[in-house]
This record gives structure tokens, C-alpha cells and sequence, in this order.
């Protein structure tokens, strides 16, 4: 994650100079290099592997099922349902990570019973018999946050079905040592199936899906990215989604103002030309932000 830290004579520049407007040339050049990315993402769309289709859930490693059948394997259980499913597991520590396991989850419920690779975590203590967990999630105005936990349930397309993300990746995240998801499995087909390549082949986002900083908002058909942050400034990559398609529509930039209780925001462009700046109170900002 980076952190960008403006000396304070810098910052009060900035935010006197915000409320430009890109000038008419600017928004030109802008509208057609946007033109010029969306042929060439439908270029690369129409060139992609046929082979790129649904697939069959991922075989369980046979070591992990060894262990998992000889009751050498920490027991999870989730205490109340979660999307009508009950969820079981099982935790082996890593043989390479101290203080991980490798987890393997049970899902069972709306018609289906089925085990996938919960990935590799320290969420859970290698030293006990059994671990009880409470699935959490976060929703802040309509904004789903990925959880810091085994798996989550998000509609990442936008069809009224939610998918399920697991298989956690640790370091796999892009800001500071952060693990990932790395698993999508869909079920608008009558049995969960294995959806990974299809999202990754249609944007980089499904590539680093990190707990809390990968967001979903299912009414407007937008997920949003953190790009940076820290305790005086951050901002998030927003992508919508339409026909099947994700694009990077816009980025939402903040910064506090000194020494007021004000937030500067700006609201750039792909390609970094400003839409619109303002600045606002931080609890404005705050109750509002999601909508920017």
C-alpha cells in the first residue's frame, strides 16, 4: 500500500488550487485514449482461449485428505449457517509456514454438499482440537467488504447469484504482505463450478482479491479497489461493470486539510485528469464517501 505524505506548505497549494476543470483539449485526448483502451480490451477479449469456460471444482490434495481421515487435522465449525449452507473444515499446520495451516472447507446446504481448498492461513491456532468461528461481513451503505476470514459470498457479476470466494494465498495480496483469495466458484449452472480464469481473463481485479480492500456494490454494479491509503490520505480504484464487461471508470482521491476537520476529494479520471474536487467535513466524507 503506498503512503504519500505532502510537506505541508505542498498540501495547502494543492488544495487552494483544486476546482480546475480539465480544459476542453484535455477531455479530447482523454475520450480518445478511452476509446482507443476499449478496442484494444475487445481485441484481447475476442483473442482469448476458447478453453476459458467454466470447469469442474479443483480435487482436494491427497496429503491434506490423508491427515484429514487419520484425525490429524484441527476441526472448524462455523456456528450458524451462512447463505443457507452449513460450513465444516479442517486445518493441518503448513509444513513450510510456521503458524499456518492449510485449510479444507465443507459446504453443504441449498442442494449441494461439496469441498473446496480453503488456501493457507494463520487465522486459526495450529495448536488445538477444534476451532468455532462466526462468519462477519461488512456492509457500509451498500458496500459489501471482502472479510478478513476463510471464504466470502459476493455477487461479483451482478446476475442475483453470489459467488463464492476462498482459497486463501498468504502474501498474496499487492499492499503490504496482505494474503489474497484466489479461487471464484460460480452456481447459475445447477452445481458449483470452478470460475477463476473466466473473471481473471475479463479484468485484473479478480487477480488480488484482499480482505477489506476489495468492495462490492451490488445496486450500482461497481467494485471498488483500494490503489493507497494511510492515516492522512488514500483513495480507491472504482470499476462498473455492463454486458458482461468491467472497466475503470474512475478514481476517488482524498487527503485531510490541516488544521480543519476537512476532507479534500478529487474525483479523477482514468487517466488521472480531475472531474470534479471539493472539500467537505470529515463526517460528510465519511457517510458519503461510497457514493463519490
Amino acid at each position: 500500500m503506498k503512503r504519500i505524505l505532502f510537506p505541508s506548505l505542498i498540501l495547502l497549494f494543492s488544495v487552494a488550487c483544486w476546482g480546475t476543470n480539465p480544459t476542453t483539449q484535455e477531455s479530447f485526448i482523454e475520450k480518445e485514449q478511452i476509446a482507443k483502451s476499449d478496442e484494444q480490451e475487445h481485441i484481447l477479449q475476442e483473442g482469448q482461449p476458447q478453453s476459458l469456460t467454466l470447469e469442474p471444482l479443483p480435487p482436494i490434495d491427497s496429503l491434506l485428505l490423508q491427515k484429514i481421515a487419520t484425525g490429524d487435522a484441527i476441526l472448524i465449525r462455523y456456528t450458524k449457517p451462512i447463505r443457507g449452507y452449513e460450513v465444516r473444515g479442517w486445518a493441518v499446520p503448513n509444513n513450510f509456514l510456521e503458524g499456518y495451516v492449510d485449510v479444507v472447507l465443507h459446504f453443504k446446504g441449498n442442494g449441494y454438499d461439496f469441498m473446496v481448498s480453503g488456501g493457507c492461513t494463520y487465522l486459526i491456532a495450529s495448536d488445538q482440537k477444534q476451532e468455532k468461528r462466526t462468519y462477519m461481513e461488512r456492509y457500509e451503505q451498500g458496500v459489501l467488504s471482502a472479510p478478513n476470514d476463510l471464504f466470502f459470498f459476493a455477487d461479483i457479476d451482478f446476475d442475483g447469484v453470489e459467488e463464492l470466494i476462498t482459497d486463501v494465498s498468504p502474501f498474496g495480496g499487492s499492499q503490504r504482505d496482505l494474503p489474497a483469495y484466489t479461487e471464484i466458484y460460480t452456481f447459475n449452472t445447477g452445481k458449483p463450478m470452478r470460475a477463476t480464469a473466466l473473471f481473471r481473463a475479463k479484468n485484473r481485479i479478480f487477480e488480488a482479491i484482499e480482505p477489506y480492500m476489495f468492495m462490492v456494490t451490488p445496486k450500482r454494479k461497481e467494485i471498488y479497489c483500494y490503489a493507497e491509503g494511510g492515516a492522512m490520505s488514500g483513495g480507491w480504484e472504482v470499476y462498473k461493470y455492463e454486458n458482461g464487461n468491467y472497466w475503470k471508470d474512475r478514481y476517488v482521491h482524498w487527503e485531510e486539510v490541516f488544521p480543519s476537520d476537512s476532507i479534500a476529494v478529487e474525483i479523477r479520471s482514468p487517466y488521472g485528469s480531475v472531474r470534479r474536487s471539493f472539500t467537505t467535513h470529515k463526517n460528510t466524507f465519511d457517510s458519503e464517501k461510497w457514493s463519490y
